[in-house]
């Protein structure tokens, strides 16, 4: 999961709740799991980097706000992530 505080914390409290601790889950962190930074636009309405894309007549997969990253970015490191899972898994 992300490995944002508020984000662990709470996997923490659900952790909590799962059954014996024999039985309950590893909490495994990963910073490629995090939300899109939007950037300059953080903290904006939902909708605010595309709006800003078509402003600049930038694809809104393409678009990075100031600080930010893209879609194309996010895909990126999702699919970094998911490569080193499966690879993990076909060496065990």
């Amino acid at each position: 999961m992300s490995d944002l505080k508020r984000t662990e914390d709470t996997a923490k409290i659900m952790i909590e709740y799962l059954g014996e601790d024999d039985n309950k889950p590893i909490l495994v962190l990963e910073n490629r799991l995090r939300e899109k930074c939007a950037g300059e636009l953080e903290g904006m309405p939902l909708g605010s980097t595309s709006s800003a894309a078509k402003t600049k007549g930038v694809d809104p997969r393409e678009f990075k706000p100031e600080g930010g990253e893209s879609w194309l970015d996010v895909n990126k490191r999702v699919h970094s992530f998911l490569n080193d899972v499966i690879n993990n898994h076909l060496k065990n």
